[in-house]
């Protein structure tokens, strides 16, 4: 308690002055992504039900869950491959989303590191830069005869690399990774 029988108000931490943001506070910021009463049943299975779930800007979120849990399903609803039984999605206007899902389907066995990444590109566009191809695989940790490499040689960590510099290719403000 303060002075005057109030209660203490916690400061902001690092930012002298500034109060720590409220349940109010954050209301108003309106949600990159909501679902609300989600509810999904496969044949004898009920996935999901009544789920409701909020995204805010700078905000990181790890579903975890038993096999089966229906976190798969859920990310499938968000976007757009499943369809809910019950319920609603709203993605914000400006979310730009990329989905990595279990099968890593983006991948392609016959290709090198490099044309799985590149696309065979010298050059790579980055928003309104341009960087050159092999500097970024070298980002990766994906130097000389690894870039030449194809996928199907490559160990679990080394396709889990390839997965992470491709998916960053993509122009997007939402990553969404299913294992």
């Amino acid at each position: 308690m303060a002075a005057g029988g109030q209660p203490a108000r916690r400061k902001h931490p690092g930012q002298p002055g500034r109060e720590p943001r409220t349940s109010r506070s954050l209301m108003a910021v309106p949600s990159l992504l909501a679902m609300r009463g989600i509810g999904k049943s496969f044949p004898g299975v009920r996935a999901l039900d009544g789920v409701d779930f909020d995204l805010q800007p700078g905000e990181v979120h790890v579903l975890l869950g038993e096999n089966g849990a229906g976190k798969s399903t859920l990310m499938k609803i968000l976007t757009g491959k499943e369809t809910p039984d019950s319920g609603s999605v709203t993605i914000g206007q400006t979310v730009q989303l990329v989905f990595l899902d279990q099968s890593r389907s983006i991948l392609a066995e016959d290709k090198t590191v490099y044309e799985n990444i590149t696309g065979g590109n010298e050059q790579l566009p980055f928003g309104t830069t341009i960087i050159d191809s092999r500097a970024y695989l070298a980002r990766f940790n994906f130097r000389g005869e690894e870039q030449q490499k194809k996928l199907s040689e490559c160990s679990g960590g080394m396709r889990n690399r390839v997965l992470l510099a491709k998916l960053l290719r993509e122009p997007a403000n939402l990553i969404i990774l299913d294992e």
